[in-house]
């Protein structure tokens, strides 16, 4: 009798254990930055849409793009904010990450990035960039920034000694005491550094052509294995998303604690625009593997379905012309 229920106890312990195990499994684990990028995945988790869509997600924190694709390559993460150059730097080793939805930036007008020289220097113009010290970080989106608008703007990039400063702290400082003439700053750093008296000689919003996004990868191979999950992930997201940009002053004081706006930008800054249903196209994906192909970054290009995965955003889509 004893024996049995010693069994019936044990069998019980471990079928709980299991369980346990299995719900544990079932957590999404998410690499974010703690900046306004983010907006839509602090809102998210705050009005407990992934909760609601029947997710179990765990935004964790970085403190820098590098810390958090080491942990995506470590894989101790499922999923990241990121953006394409990063993405294509990771497919090289043995993950293989697939974008499904750009998080900011589906178009030119949306997520800012300045050219801004210093209060103190002459090359504070287009037209006078010859000679110039501007501070960039080498192999990333900002360099790719760079080179893309010289590009466009029929400017010559050699013209520029670019000098690499990878904090953005640190090169927005370099900048406003002139120890560099420009810098290349996202927002709302570039605001600030505005506000700090350095002056803008490009922003990118007022171009043409689309150059910049934030997106969010995840595992291919969690993608496989969780299909449900993705979609319900970014209807979470595309939630959220369209909840800030219709009303962005119910939250902005929240994003801006979670996302460390200074004090001083509070009243002026303006939260960006939340993408619902995009991924990048193919142009723009084409652009940047063909640059890094140029700087030795990538040995071949890879095919967009490849790193591409656009039957989210499709489904999403479907579902809010469903619902109008």
């Amino acid at each position: 009798m004893y024996r049995k229920l010693f069994v019936a106890f044990w069998i019980t312990i471990l079928f709980v254990s299991c369980g346990l195990e299995k719900v544990q499994d079932k957590k999404m684990k998410v690499g974010i930055l703690s900046i306004a990028d983010s907006g839509a995945l602090f809102v998210a988790e705050k009005e407990q849409l992934f909760l609601k869509n029947g997710l179990d997600v765990e935004l964790i924190p970085f403190g820098s793009a590098v810390e958090q694709s080491r942990a995506m390559e470590a894989g101790e993460l499922d999923a990241m904010m990121t953006d394409a150059i990063v993405q294509n730097l990771v497919n090289q080793g043995e993950n293989n990450l697939k974008e499904v939805l750009v998080a900011l930036g589906d178009t030119a007008e949306h997520g800012k990035f300045l050219i801004l020289a210093s209060p103190t220097t002459e090359h504070n113009s287009l037209k006078n960039l010859s000679g110039a010290k501007l501070g960039i970080s080498e192999n990333t989106m900002m360099e790719f920034l760079v080179d893309s608008y010289f590009s466009l703007l029929n400017l010559e990039i050699h013209d520029v000694e670019k000098v690499n400063i990878p904090s953005l702290s640190l090169r927005m400082e370099m900048l406003l005491q002139g120890k560099i003439d420009l810098a290349i700053l996202p927002e709302p750093l570039g605001d600030f550094a505005v506000l700090q008296g350095a002056k803008i000689v490009l922003d990118d919003t007022k171009l043409n052509e689309n150059l910049s996004q934030s997106i969010i990868v995840f595992r291919e191979s969690y993608i496989e294995k969780n299909f449900l999950e993705v979609k319900k992930f970014v209807k979470s997201y595309s939630e959220a998303a369209k909840m800030i940009n219709e009303a962005p002053d119910q939250y902005k004081d929240y994003i801006f604690e979670m996302a460390n706006i200074p004090e001083i930008l509070k009243s002026s800054y303006r939260l960006p625009y939340y993408s619902i249903a995009s991924v990048t196209e193919r142009q723009l994906f084409d652009k940047m593997q063909n640059w890094m192909i140029q700087k030795k970054l990538l040995t071949q290009t890879k095919d967009y379905s490849s790193s591409i995965d656009s039957r989210f955003i499709d489904i999403v889509g479907e579902e809010n012309d469903s619902v109008k």
